[in-house]
């Protein structure tokens, strides 16, 4: 048990508003939790949540800390109600729904400062572009110089641009640039799940891939379509055609493609030394990232998936495996 402080709110990369509690200080699996996540505005109304109420909170999956309700007797006396915001409060400007249904607050707008700072850092990560330099500290400050305002700016940094910036010396900025003319040899799958649609993780990106060759063909692709994919069901499939159906994102995608992007498969699957042989990379490798073990996997004609099964032809282990290692032994999968 614990009290509800306040609410703070956290605009995502989508631009979903998502509501997180700001609690009394509480033990719990070994921890101090203070904040706590809320999800959305409708949840707090259907549990009565209000500022000054006794909850209680758990660990969803022993990790992440959640309010699961209030304290049952807990009386309304000296708490205030929780009203959900009407503009954004990174930009300012108003909120819409995604749907008419949805319980989500969301800001449209691409330019937003805190979009554009949690879109960047997506783009930018380990599951995304892998732009080494591009950390949090950084991308902030160059937003703050309005060097970034939206994605495609990551691809017209000049030397000029980052000298004098706080923590770039010539090495870093060499590094940096070096690093962003990496990126332009991702291939399209690394491209299409940087864009950070809703639910679209590289194994979901890999299978649209193989199956639309094109980013035009994949904007085109109906609902019906998009569930024959493998792995791809009804509400992701939603995901993907509201994505698309934003103007401003076909606009994004083809600048991104003048930047030097890929965003079409290549023209024959590959016929390497791994093809048909489905490879789980799980652990810390000791010579390369998941990621370019991954790309040289994919190079060599293999497949890569993000769980073991049965299908499963091996799992690549390296240091702190997890439970990965377990499953593959218990189901006969070779590890390497």
């Amino acid at each position: 048990e614990t009290v509800l402080l306040g609410v703070t709110l956290q605009v995502g990369r989508t631009g979903v508003v998502t509501p997180v509690a700001e609690l009394q200080p509480v033990q719990l699996g070994g921890s101090v939790v203070k904040r706590a996540s809320l999800h959305n505005f409708t949840l707090i109304r259907e549990k009565n949540l209000r500022l000054g109420s006794r909850v209680l909170i758990q660990k969803a999956g022993e990790i992440i800390p959640q309010v699961i309700s209030r304290v049952a007797g807990d009386s309304d006396s000296g708490t205030r109600e929780i009203v959900p915001p009407t503009d954004c409060p990174s930009c300012g400007r108003p909120l819409s729904r995604p749907g008419e249904e949805s319980p989500a607050l969301r800001c449209p707008h691409l330019d937003c400062a805190e979009r554009v700072r949690t879109s960047t850092l997506y783009f930018c990560g380990k599951t995304g572009m892998d732009i080494e330099g591009l950390g949090e500290k950084v991308v902030s400050q160059l937003i703050a110089k309005q060097l970034i305002r939206r994605l495609p700016d990551i691809y017209r940094f000049k030397r000029e641009d980052l000298e004098g910036l706080e923590g770039f010396a010539e090495k870093s900025i060499r590094q940096l640039l070096e690093a962003i003319e990496a990126s332009r040899s991702r291939t399209y799958e690394e491209v299409l799940t940087s864009l950070g649609i809703s639910g679209l993780g590289r194994a979901n990106a890999r299978q649209l891939c193989k199956n639309f060759r094109s980013i035009e063909d994949l904007e085109k692709a109906e609902t019906e379509t998009l569930c024959e994919v493998e792995g791809i069901g009804p509400i992701l499939a939603e995901h993907i055609r509201a994505w698309f159906a934003e103007t401003s994102h076909a606009a994004l995608w083809r600048e991104l493609r003048e930047s030097g992007l890929s965003f079409e498969s290549a023209a024959q699957e590959s016929s390497g030394r791994l093809k048909g042989q489905r490879f789980v990379i799980t652990g810390t490798l000791p010579t390369l990232s998941r990621e370019e073990a991954g790309r040289r996997i994919l190079a060599a004609g293999g497949d890569i998936a993000s769980a073991v099964s049965a299908k499963t032809t091996f799992l690549v282990c390296g240091d702190k495996p997890g439970s990965k290692k377990a499953k593959a032994e218990k189901l006969g999968v070779p590890v390497i």
